[in-house]
């Protein structure tokens, strides 16, 4: 009787196994059905396609580098930054700063960090480089270096008319 037992029940066992993986197929292949045939399928498919796409042609051929707009950060300094922070002969007592800038290695230091954030920001950012770079760096560093108690505190001030910062050539 056991043995009877034991084979009635691994038979139904077997067969709702079987009708369970049929309705699970039936359903699965409805729910594929379904999706192919959306309007969200098509679409989605063809986005994965295309990041796909950019992700292999960024691997095999990546793009140029941008190159920098200023060569050094000495033609930063005099083409950009002096004319940008440049004073009036009226306000030139309350900037401090030394026509000879590129003698002092805290300015140097600050400069250079100022011209690498510019080339990055002009790179990541075409359309907003400009107002991060002044917002976020360039005001924050010219200020402190031309502070009253700045880098340049202890130079010789001369009243220039000239609209940039003054700048003396390097030899």
């Amino acid at each position: 009787m056991e043995e009877i037992k034991q084979a009635v029940s691994s038979a139904i066992k077997k067969n709702i196994i079987a009708e369970l993986e049929t309705n699970i197929q039936n359903r699965a292949q409805r729910i594929s059905d379904e999706i192919v045939a959306s309007d969200f399928f098509p679409h989605a498919v063809e986005k994965l396609v295309n990041e796909a796409t950019q992700e292999i042609i960024a691997e095999l051929a990546p793009q140029q580098e941008k190159p920098p707009r200023y060569a050094s950060l000495y033609q930063f300094a005099e083409k950009f930054l002096l004319p940008m922070y440049g004073t009036t002969k009226s306000q030139s007592a309350r900037a401090a700063w030394s026509p000879k800038w590129w003698a002092h290695p805290e300015a140097v230091a600050r400069i250079d960090t100022l011209w690498r954030r510019f080339e990055q920001l002009r790179v990541q950012e075409p359309l907003t480089h400009l107002e991060t770079f002044l917002r976020l760096y360039g005001d924050y560093h010219m200020r402190y270096l031309m502070d009253a108690n700045g880098v340049f505190a202890q130079c010789a001030k001369s009243d220039y008319a000239t609209i940039p910062l003054r700048s003396i050539p390097m030899n």
